[in-house]
């Protein structure tokens, strides 16, 4: 008996305490059923939880919530010294890259790797991967992963969409027959819209990172700010028929992207070949995912100095648990998962191996941004009010990144100054106020990305739209210079209070979303609104026309009306200005019919298999989250016998519409105000009674022939690209008198994603045109470039009381480009006629 005690001790002391838990594998946990059905957010959570509660290499993180209350969070995961101490690794880390100002003396030897499952909800499979690998990283049997652990923290994002995933996962369990059915035919095949790959308000989470305007996005980035990876892997999936994608990445590459960046890439993709050679797997690299428009989940980390990379799985929403692909063969679930934990692992395994040269380089890499940033500017500077909404929704764009900025030094002349207005290279003027950029900081590469005109793009063939730029998207007046400029903390002003009381009115100048946010909480307040539809002058300054106007006339039986109006004002970032007198030193008077009354807006949005899903989501976003505005939605599919009478304005987001508009130009004659966007102006393109018209290239026209040679079979693809627009800011002449083009500047550029172009048409009031030589920031093709020469972007037609308003491209996309959401404001709020 004892020599069975003394041998029972001795084997105790060489077993991993973890396996007198009860950690289970997902398979154990699921009771069979991991990898055969989609699991869900609820369930992973609790798979994590059991995780943590029986192993001590893995602690769950909440980072956030998203819109509908799923929790956002983190698994870390490493040994059980390493988590011990996981806030003095985080903090040595940042401090020996030169992140942090802390210092330390010890030396950078952790490596930090953060894994990002399903961005896009429909792609479960990488999802559901996530649960195989968090057990095979914290399974105390694997001597592999053991051994990665002692010198690398993982931190991995099990769900970066739980709305998406649910929302799929969700529809797929409720429609799901009883045994697998691979008929890609079948229901459970056919998801409908709008699907899971958005979250909440159908924004694509991955094209998100550098804007951060969802608050998934917004959350996950400060966690992720904390910890600053040398490694992100952001795990997806694509069609059935693909096979894996992994790094290294596809050209274009951008320009800033460093050698050693390159190289590692291709490390990891060999290693990851490897391992799918030994299984005879399929995989392919170096096509089609490029590395240049950055905000995705691999190039952002990339332009912040980390290893990015996305891998591709084949899958997507349509494979549902197992599909038939074109070969005969049955791509299943447990294939999907295998495959992405496969290369996971495997990019764990090099992120372990090179764990000192990894840390070696970030910190090379950011040392290198502060003391000699990439890129010909050193500084950035920005006039405007510090308090202004446009302002204010930069400075957040720049925090948000870590991006560090302040205010000017002294007035200055600067040498060399180059105005991104004007697209010229001379003398500007530094005021002390101004907003001041320096090149020289920590996430240099990600700032000259952000500011430069023109993207460095080696390769025109790239998956994503090729202008971004700060200074157009925000319709700043910025200077960049090749000297370094001094500048001091910002000294922000507060915004006094304004209660005058008895006012005989309050001014709101139109120039900036902060007073469409104003007319949103004044119309849901029940007060009158007015506009001025002439110039004006408060103060001393002259206001373009869109100036709001609150009369006390217009509000005798509101005995508070100024209080409530002060109460909402005083809130947002607008200025406002009482007036003790109708009488204007410059401008018409206040009882002026130049003044006119804005109707209450009574917004519908169309929704439904017809609507994009994104472009949809954008508006609903916009409405709802940004300005606060309440809306209907309705499906378009049921408008022809809904009670459009109750809406004075709908909306149709881009879209592919097959409705009859007899019914549309009815309400419209009756009063109603129709905002079709993108591809929704084709539904009355060139139709009678519309005067939209598409806009063919004259192929007679001497100034299209071009030098025809014979093309090579294999050089189609690039030789379409002279028709083709890859998401470029093309200059919009805007008729700022109309009230389409209140607070915009007479030049103003406007993102264009799409290649449909419209005619000028004298039935038409053009409000926004593109002239003769407009400046073009972005990828646009030669021939394309002609055909957008003298064409329509933003008009209105007037139809009977109502108009149809018509916005070539979507201003709202991705939730980027700050004019294209003061147009739409326009659009919905104001008096067209």
């Amino acid at each position: 008996m004892k020599k069975f005690s003394l041998l029972l001790c001795l084997l105790s002391l060489s077993i991993p305490l973890e396996l007198f838990g009860q950690l289970q594998s997902p398979q154990e946990y699921f009771h069979g059923n991991y990898s055969k059905k989609f699991t869900g957010h609820a369930a992973i959570l609790a798979y994590i939880q059991h995780l943590s509660a029986n192993s001590d290499k893995i602690k769950w993180v909440p980072y956030g919530q998203t819109n509908e209350g799923r929790t956002l969070g983190i698994c870390m995961i490493s040994s059980a010294e390493n988590l011990s101490k996981a806030e003095e690794i985080r903090k040595n880390h940042l401090a020996a890259s030169g992140v942090s100002k802390d210092q330390s003396s010890a030396k950078d030897e952790k490596c930090i790797i953060w894994l990002s499952h399903g961005v896009h909800g429909n792609e479960a499979g990488a999802t559901e991967s996530s649960i195989q690998t968090m057990y095979d990283l914290v399974n105390p049997n694997n001597v592999n992963t053991r051994e990665w652990l002692k010198n690398t923290i993982v931190l991995l994002d099990p769900s970066v969409n739980p709305d998406g995933y649910d929302r799929y996962c969700n529809w797929n369990n409720s429609v799901s027959n009883l045994q697998l059915q691979i008929d890609p035919q079948s229901r459970e095949h056919q998801e409908p819209w709008p699907g899971g790959r958005p979250n909440h308000y159908y924004f694509d989470l991955n094209r998100d990172w550098a804007w951060q305007s969802q608050i998934e996005t917004q959350q996950r980035l400060v966690m992720y700010n904390k910890w600053l990876p040398v490694i992100h892997v952001d795990a997806h999936e694509m069609y059935k028929d693909n096979s894996y994608y992994f790094a290294p990445a596809a050209e274009p590459y951008h320009a800033y992207i460093t050698p050693w960046q390159r190289e590692f890439q291709e490390k990891v993709g060999r290693n990851n070949a490897k391992y799918f050679d030994a299984h005879r797997w399929l995989y392919y690299t170096g096509e089609y995912f490029d590395l240049l428009y950055p905000a995705y989940g691999d190039t952002y980390p990339t332009f912040r100095g980390a290893i990015g990379m996305t891998y591709e799985q084949a899958g997507h929403g349509a494979a549902g648990r197992a599909i038939i692909t074109d070969n005969g063969d049955t791509l299943t679930l447990a294939d999907r998962i295998d495959h992405h934990n496969t290369a996971i692992l495997s990019t764990v395994e090099m992120a372990s191996k090179n764990a000192v040269q990894l840390n070696d380089e970030f910190a090379k890499y950011i040392r290198q941004s502060i003391q000699k940033p990439i890129g010909k500017f050193k500084t950035y500077w920005i006039k405007g009010d510090w308090n202004s909404d446009r302002m204010l929704a930069l400075r957040n764009l720049l925090d948000r990144n870590s991006i560090v900025y302040g205010q000017g030094k002294s007035n200055m002349e600067v040498n060399a100054s180059y105005s991104y207005a004007t697209a010229t290279t001379a003398k500007g003027k530094l005021d002390s106020s101004d907003l001041v950029i320096p090149a020289s900081q920590a996430f240099s590469t990600l700032l000259q990305v952000l500011f430069e005109p023109e993207a460095a793009l080696k390769d025109s063939l790239t998956y994503d739209i090729t202008a971004w730029a700060i200074p157009y998207a925000y319709g700043l007046e910025v200077y960049a210079s090749t000297e370094t400029l001094e500048f001091r903390s910002p000294k922000v002003a507060v915004r006094k209070s304004k209660t005058t009381p008895a006012p005989y009115a309050i001014c709101i100048p139109w120039t900036d979303l902060g007073a469409a946010k104003a007319v949103s909480k004044l119309e849901q307040a029940g007060l009158v609104i007015r506009v001025s539809t002439k110039p004006l002058t408060i103060e001393g300054k002259m206001y373009q026309p869109g100036s709001l106007m609150l009369l006390a006339a217009d509000h005798r039986k509101n005995a508070d009306w100024d209080k409530i109006a002060y109460a909402i004002l005083n809130a947002l970032p607008v200025d406002f200005f009482p007036l003790s007198s109708g009488w204007l030193a410059q401008g018409n008077n206040l009882g002026s019919d130049t003044y006119r009354l804005l109707k209450t807006s009574k917004v519908a949005l169309v929704s439904g298999p017809s609507t994009n899903e994104n472009s949809m989501g954008h508006v609903w976003h916009f409405m709802e989250a940004e300005l606060g505005f309440p809306l209907s939605i309705l499906d378009a599919e049921d408008l022809s016998r809904l009670r459009l009478s109750d809406y004075n304005t709908l909306i149709f987001p881009d879209g592919s519409y097959d409705l009859k508009t007899d019914f549309l130009e009815t309400w419209v004659k009756g009063g109603g105000k129709l905002i079709l966007m993108g591809a929704a102006n084709q539904m009355v393109a060139g139709k009678p009674n519309f005067h939209l018209i598409n806009k063919e290239a004259d192929k007679k026209s001497d100034s299209l022939k071009v030098a025809v040679a014979p093309i090579h079979y294999s050089d189609r693809e690039r030789s379409e690209l002279s028709n083709a627009i890859f998401g470029a800011a093309i200059e919009v002449d805007v008729d700022l008198s109309h009230p389409l083009g209140y607070g915009l500047n007479a030049k103003t550029y406007f993102l264009k994603t799409s290649g449909r172009v419209y005619k000028y048409d004298d039935g038409l009031t053009m409000v926004g045109t593109i002239g003769k030589n407009p400046r073009i920031s972005g990828f646009v093709g030669a021939k394309k470039k002609i055909t957008l020469k003298e064409s329509l972007f933003f008009a209105v037609e007037s139809m009977g009381a109502g108009q149809v308003v018509y916005l070539s491209d979507e201003p709202l996309f991705r939730s980027m480009w700050y004019d294209g959401k003061l147009l739409m404001a326009n659009a919905i709020f104001m008096s067209l006629r």
